[in-house]
């Protein structure tokens, strides 16, 4: 399906200084990351990975419990999903883990990416350390209760979006109101020989299944199970049982709150991508998710009229540890908890913030993992390449806004008709001449001179910026077909992986799709892919 793929750089796809810092190993992070980003890095993971003990029972139990749950295509216990939770229960498997939340239909084309880049990785590791086992998992944040994020999908410059009044964590909610959801994706799909695989996918996920949660593990189980993925639901009272302790220290110590106050140095660099609160959970119970804030010597949860003294909230959390939810920032460490993992895969925005949660985990003994970028990657149809190759464009000129792509283009392709370089020579030449002439009779007369040439110069910009504007309006045909391009695979002037959804390229391509993906993927990413397909 894919006739090539090539890459450029992730700064010129326009991602942060922290980025091309951090994957350039500056020792700036030598405080705030705990491995090299590469293949050393990994190996140095697992050996420390070693020394921390995990809960390998509960974790079985809890997996094969929810899986057991769910309504899946297929008989689960056939797959390697199924051979990979057995594999846990053993002391050399650990896990290689990325995380997301519940969006309808898996959302965003990055969260494909996000998958794909942790089985690269356990893969990866695999055919290096043969006396081990590596696991790929899925964490579903099945407990974020912002429904507006992840209860709508883009398909064909359409949104998409599942109407519903519940509240409280998404993964908790019925998938109620699901099925004309599922007939308007249908009708946007061609009814080709892929289709009725792909139908069958959204009936058995959000028809068969009560819950968001199992919808999704049942989606996620059919697009990845043929490479052993195993999905999370952290949501658990089995679970979160392993927790209390840094449950505790959070609403009592508030270590994590403190170890941000020590982030200026960071914060100074590259800002911060989140911040901490004096408690970092929330209380789930109910259909609401609601903050804990102290109050005194009490504690309340916000918006809720329930208040605690604190020896009633330690018994509560003892008892009911089920309804304390952490937050963004407490989330990455009870994953750590629970988990025998090595590296977590993350989007930019999450490398960022992940590299501010070190201190934290130091203070509280718990292994700090390889914090990995996740692949990036643009997906260009054949039609598209090709034309613009013909407009004189290079991959990392679509990454500026659309009318500098078009600008790129024209100047580069009408070079004699657009420039006026040669005649900004010489008139420069001009006024160097002149220049001698002046300082000749009189030295001080050289800066009118050079006064007098910043001014013309800035007019002659100006003059071929207005023959550029000129030209466009001649070029019509041509400029449009370039902001077509452009918008189409910069849809709303954002990177495609951000709004494009996997299932119209499925229904394009069939699953190959996703196994050409695999293909042009990376374990370690340090440049953003570009695919280009056969098809038009």
């Amino acid at each position: 399906m894919l006739a090539q793929s090539t890459y450029i750089s992730f700064t010129d796809a326009g991602y942060s200084t922290l980025i091309g810092d951090y994957l350039s190993k500056s020792s700036f992070f030598k405080e705030y990351a705990a491995f090299q980003y590469d293949e050393s890095g990994l190996k140095e993971a697992l050996q420390k990975r070693l020394q921390y003990r995990t809960n390998r029972d509960s974790l079985c139990e809890v997996l094969e419990h929810q899986y057991s749950e769910t309504v899946f295509q297929t008989d689960w216990k056939t797959s390697k999903s199924y051979s990979a939770i057995k594999s846990l229960k053993e002391e050399h498997t650990f896990t290689i883990t990325t995380g997301h939340q519940l969006n309808i239909f898996t959302g965003p084309l990055y969260f494909i990416y996000k998958i794909l880049t942790v089985i690269k990785q356990a893969e990866f590791l695999s055919q290096k350390n043969p006396d081990y086992k590596f696991v790929p998992v899925y964490w579903m944040a099945s407990e974020d209760h912002d429904l507006a994020e992840v209860n709508h999908v883009s398909i064909d410059e359409s949104k998409i979006e599942w109407q519903t009044k519940q509240k409280g964590a998404v993964g908790r909610m019925t998938t109620e109101g699901m099925s004309s959801v599922v007939e308007t994706l249908k009708n946007h799909l061609h009814k080709n020989e892929y289709f009725q695989d792909i139908a069958e996918m959204f009936d058995t996920a959000y028809l068969k299944n009560a819950t968001q949660a199992n919808a999704i593990r049942s989606l996620v189980h059919s697009l990845f199970s043929k490479y052993g993925l195993v999905i999370i639901d952290a949501d658990d009272k089995r679970l979160k049982q392993q927790a209390i302790e840094m449950f505790e220290d959070d609403l009592f110590k508030n270590t994590a709150f403190n170890c941000f106050k020590n982030l200026s140095e960071f914060e100074k660099k590259y800002g911060l991508q989140i911040h901490a609160r004096e408690i970092n959970l929330f209380y789930l119970a109910d259909g609401e998710r609601n903050r804990i804030v102290r109050n005194g010597e009490n504690f309340e949860v916000a918006d809720s009229g329930l208040s605690f003294a604190s020896d009633d909230l330690k018994k509560q959390l003892n008892a009911y540890p089920e309804r304390f939810s952490p937050n963004v920032v407490l989330r990455p460490l009870y994953q750590e908890v629970i988990l025998p993992n090595i590296a977590y895969t993350g989007g930019p925005a999450e490398v960022h913030y992940w590299l501010q949660l070190k201190p934290i985990f130091d203070k509280l003994n718990i292994f700090y993992p390889m914090v990995v970028l996740r692949n990036g990657m643009l997906v260009v149809n054949a039609d598209q390449a090709n034309f613009l190759n013909e407009s004189d464009l290079v991959w990392k000129d679509l990454f500026h806004p659309t009318e500098q792509v078009v600008n790129i283009s024209l100047k580069r392709k009408y070079v004699e008709e657009l420039s006026l370089k040669a005649e900004r020579d010489a008139i420069q030449r001009s006024y160097a001449e002149m220049e001698q002439r002046f300082k000749a009779i009189d030295v001080t007369l050289d800066k009118h001179v050079k006064a007098e040439w910043r001014r013309t110069e800035k007019r002659l910009m100006a003059s071929e910026k207005k023959l550029l504007r000129a030209f466009k309006k001649k070029q019509v045909d041509e400029t449009r077909k370039i902001r077509n391009v452009v918008e189409k695979l910069f849809p709303n002037g954002k990177l495609q992986e951000r709004i494009e959804n996997v299932f119209p390229y499925l229904n394009l391509y069939g699953l190959q799709f996703i196994d050409d993906l695999y293909s042009v993927c990376n374990p370690i990413p340090m440049d953003f892919k570009i695919a280009v397909t056969a098809k038009k």
